[in-house]
């Protein structure tokens, strides 16, 4: 776009202030931590949330403990982050267990209740992140639900009736409900997210009192069943994914979702070991009007010989415009906030409107956008300009559209968001996985940020979540392929105003020697084996272990040996393959065969067997170029177009057909 004179001037005033202020954009995305000054612990007595171990307790027939309950509702009520995980539990207590509540307990419940703020356009000050995908439901179903329950009385936060607030949160269920069917799961395969996904729309599911609320519900429930149905590796849900942390990363052992899937297909909970459903997930354990068809249970289990599963979630911000969801009326700033794209140049002046038109600066995750909220900038549509100039890591927030890749057999599991923006910031992204058990994963990052003395644990991103710059990373069945080239230096102009993230000049493999039974590494080349299971990584440099340093980070992880696999370099590459010893017979020949593979790495191109990837361009299997552009769902029991009106899943003699404009379900077992 070429500047007029004076857009120039203005543009240079307003670079010169951005340096001279610092302008630090905030980190959007931090949800699971407390911005609010509380005592420590207040966060410990909280944190626990006694509600979901109230529900279980009078679902089973048992005494409930409320001496916790009113620790809990003071931090609901003071408003801090992460309130509205506490009211699913709170809704199915109201509905189904109301008569055996004590009347104290009752009585502060709807205090709560009535005084709560629900969304971000209602008055008063708060430290609650409302905007990401699972939070714009949570708190859009507490409105409208206990709206619903409350309907006659008056709630103080904005002196208007239960059924005014119901209806509110109605229209944002069906905007989320709608999004979610059109366009797939913004946080996509979060083993994290899921589950505050799962819990609002079971109470939907159970206490809508709209037909049309609740066979939407249903539906978009179909949709999440069948990502855990074709991305699960025998229960463990660890696979590239929108928003994930170190430790699920890490580990099947620690992530989320295991009761869920032990729920479905409990033959998995040998390798799970799930003893019984805490959390969130109770909701899900306890729904009453839904039962997961039985199509997608078949699906799940079906993991007896090789398959390939694609799919595309989600929208690029470039795509915004398009869809017509470029804007600040409630069906526009979900989209853009469920992204959690904010400061990127398509969005960020939607994101300062919209801020500054609900009052929302006092809230601690938005204050210091008050430091852009200039007249200059906002006059003459310059903030844009200054996103692109200055070019913020917070653009990395943004979770994009996801192309996803899934090569699933009897023995293994590999996974890849394919060509998913290399080059640019990442975040909580994870964009490659490879799972043989629910010991360990396998997986490759650039870290964001040096490793600290407790460890990686913390904001995001960091030295094992998400990615200082991704990778352009791709997979055919068995191989994936992520090159990493790196910036020589970081942009000056971010630099200066403090939004540039730092270069690390390495990459690095998580590849724990505690979980193989044999590891051998040969400048360049790693082989491992776990079971019957062959691993062989292929570096553009030299591999080798960042020793143990037995830290408290170390031991929390229950790490014991070495785990960190370093390749040094502004350009590296990773080439993973897997296989088994009915394909090769031993590790010796396995070894063999792949130091007999050509490879080769020239003019930003990198070529391993049939297979070859152009930094930032196309990549070629078998002389074809492959296109990475899938339909919604592409696998061996759907066929389904981006943007499908009608979607339907088959496998042995069963089926599902979901119709959500004319709410039609037809399930046949």
């Amino acid at each position: 776009m070429k500047l007029k004179k004076y857009q120039k001037i203005i543009l240079s005033i307003v670079l010169v202030f951005a340096l001279i202020t610092v302008w630090v954009m905030v980190d959007m995305k931090a949800n699971d931590k407390i911005v609010k000054t509380v005592a420590k612990d207040d966060i410990a007595k909280t944190l626990e949330n006694p509600i979901d171990n109230i529900l279980i307790a009078l679902e089973e027939g048992e005494s409930a403990d409320y001496s916790k309950i009113g620790d809990t509702l003071k931090y609901i009520d003071s408003r801090y982050d992460t309130s509205d995980f506490r009211m699913p539990s709170l809704i199915r207590i109201l509905y189904d267990h109301k008569e055996a509540l004590p009347n104290e307990v009752y009585e502060a419940m709807k205090k709560t209740v009535l005084g709560f703020k629900y969304w971000m356009d209602q008055p008063g000050d708060d430290s609650m992140c409302y905007w990401s995908e699972n939070h714009q439901l949570l708190f859009s179903t507490s409105e409208y639900l206990l709206g619903h329950y409350y309907k006659d009385e008056v709630f103080t936060n904005m002196s208007i009736t239960g059924e005014e607030h119901a209806k509110l949160g109605k229209e944002r269920v069906l905007i989320w409900l709608n999004q979610r069917y059109l366009y797939g799961f913004t946080e996509w395969y979060s083993s994290t997210y899921y589950v505050e996904d799962i819990a609002p729309l079971a109470v939907l599911i159970d206490f809508a009192p709209d037909e049309d609320v609740r066979e939407k519900a249903k539906m978009v429930m179909d949709l999440l069943m069948y990502d855990l149905a074709t991305q699960n590796f025998k229960g463990t849900f660890t696979v590239n994914s929108g928003r994930m942390y170190e430790a699920a990363k890490m580990s099947g052992r620690h992530g989320s979702m295991k009761e869920t899937i032990s729920d479905v297909w409990p033959n998995y909970n040998q390798y799970l070991g799930v003893e019984k459903v805490t959390g969130m997930e109770v909701n899900f354990h306890y729904i009453k009007n839904y039962e997961v068809p039985e199509v997608l249970v078949a699906i799940g289990y079906d993991q007896d010989s090789a398959k390939e599963y694609k799919a595309s979630t989600g929208l690029d911000v470039s795509e915004y415009k398009a869809e017509g969801l470029t804007g600040i009326s409630d069906e526009r700033i979900m989209m853009q906030f469920a992204s959690e794209a904010f400061t990127n140049p398509e969005v960020i002046g939607t994101t300062i409107r919209y801020v500054d038109k609900n009052g929302m600066f006092s809230n601690e995750f938005l204050s210091d956008f008050k430091l852009i909220n200039l007249g200059l900038l906002k006059t003459f549509n310059l903030t844009p300009l200054v996103s692109k100039a200055l070019d913020p890591f917070y653009n990395g927030t943004a979770i994009q559209r996801a192309n996803t890749y899934m090569y699933r057999t009897l023995d293994y599991a590999m996974s890849t968001a394919q060509a998913y923006h290399p080059g640019e910031y990442g975040d909580q992204q994870s964009l490659f996985s490879m799972t043989i058990n629910n010991d360990f994963n396998i997986f490759v990052q650039h870290p964001a940020a040096a490793l600290k003395a407790d460890g990686a644990l913390g904001n995001s991103p960091n030295y094992w979540v998400g990615n200082g710059y991704n990778p352009h990373t791709v997979q055919a069945k068995n191989v994936n392929m992520s090159l990493f080239v790196l910036p020589e230096k970081v942009n000056p102009l971010g630099d200066l105003a403090g939004m540039a993230r730092k270069i690390e000049d390495f990459t690095h493999m998580y590849l724990p020697k505690q979980y193989l039974d044999a590891l051998v590494i040969e400048d360049n080349m790693a082989f491992a084996q776990v079971g019957e299971v062959y691993i062989a990584v292929i570096g553009k440099n030299a591999l080798t272990y960042k020793p143990i340093e037995h830290t408290a980070y170390d031991e929390k992880m229950n790490l014991t040996e070495d785990y960190d696999l370093i390749q040094q370099g502004k350009t590296t590459y990773w080439i993973t393959e897997v296989s088994t010893s009915k394909e090769y017979g031993s590790i010796n020949a396995f070894m063999a065969a792949i130091k007999n593979n050509p490879v080769a790495y020239e003019q930003n191109t990198l070529t391993y067997k049939n297979l070859k990837l152009t930094y930032k361009g196309d990549f070629v299997v078998d002389g074809v170029s492959q296109d990475l552009n899938y339909k919604r769902f592409d696998s061996p029991y759907a066929t389904v177009e981006r943007k499908a009106d009608v979607m339907t899943f088959s496998f042995e003699g069963k089926s599902l057909t979901l119709d959500f404009k004319n709410l039609k379900r037809e399930v046949r077992n």
